[in-house]
């Protein structure tokens, strides 16, 4: 299911304040987690542990944690990530991934 239905066409636009203001983002919380299928990827919004103050969204896949943006807002991180095409919500998808072999095998590489 998408996050809002209002926000179809999002790609095509730029963002602005009528999505800063609708309640899709008014209602935003650390931990949505949101699904791109055309890259078969996440991205997770989280306050970014390494500049306080700051959000982010992570992106993963079913290999593991890959890059992150950094953003002054938790809104201008949601924003962003879904004018990359994170639309779906998907809240599930970092207790799946953790259990799965091939998340196992790529992260215990780095052990």
């Amino acid at each position: 299911m998408s996050i809002c239905k209002h926000l179809k066409g999002f790609e095509r636009e730029k963002p602005n304040d009528r999505f800063l203001n609708n309640e899709c983002v008014a209602n935003l919380n650390e931990g949505l987690t949101l699904l791109n299928r055309k890259r078969s990827n996440w991205a997770v919004l989280l306050r970014d542990a390494s500049v306080p103050g700051k959000y982010r969204y992570q992106l993963f896949d079913e290999t593991g944690f890959k890059e992150h943006y950094t953003f002054e807002t938790l809104e201008l991180a949601f924003l962003d990530a879904v004018a990359k095409g994170y639309w779906e919500r998907d809240m599930g998808a970092l207790d799946r991934l953790f259990k799965s072999k091939v998340w196992v095998h790529e992260v215990s590489f780095f052990d």
